[in-house]
């Protein structure tokens, strides 16, 4: 099993590039020209948007060599609740730290939307890879052991 950081590197920056936008100042959001309702329609389109993106990009690395798909997707189902957490945890910044911005319950139900479609994609996805068999899993087992036992000796 190759479990490597670096391919988490585009989900993170994605998560900063979120938390910036989440956090930014009703000033510096675009200008709708007062039609309220195409804003709020296209707000909620982009709370679903993003946390589908962000969901997918950190259930793409998961997908690892070795590990059974049914845990996969308990894994990838994990995401979806923390990252609704994390939604949820942003309106309270927003309302509490951002002047300007506030609570919105319904930003939150977009935000566990959108994180559900992310693990709806991945875990199709995941789906045409073809699961391990116990023998692969044995054999990888006993490859890692012998590496790290040739580290041990030298």
């Amino acid at each position: 099993m190759t479990f490597v950081f670096k391919k988490f590197i585009p989900a993170f920056i994605f998560l900063l590039i979120v938390t910036v936008l989440l956090c930014l100042p009703p000033s510096k959001l675009p200008n709708t020209g007062g039609n309220w309702f195409s804003y709020y329609q296209v707000d909620k389109l982009v709370h679903i948007t993003l946390f589908a993106i962000l969901v997918f990009l950190f259930c793409r690395p998961i997908q690892l060599k070795g590990l059974f798909t049914n845990i996969i997707t308990k894994v990838y189902f994990v995401l979806v609740i923390v990252f609704t957490m994390y939604g949820f945890i942003m309106e309270l910044v927003q309302h509490y730290l951002v002047y300007g911005r506030s609570f919105e319950g319904l930003d939150i139900l977009a935000d566990a939307v959108g994180s559900y479609i992310g693990y709806a994609i991945a875990k199709k996805q995941l789906q045409k890879i073809k699961p391990p068999t116990t023998e692969s899993v044995k054999a990888e087992i006993k490859e890692y052991a012998s590496k790290l036992m040739e580290k041990r000796k030298g």
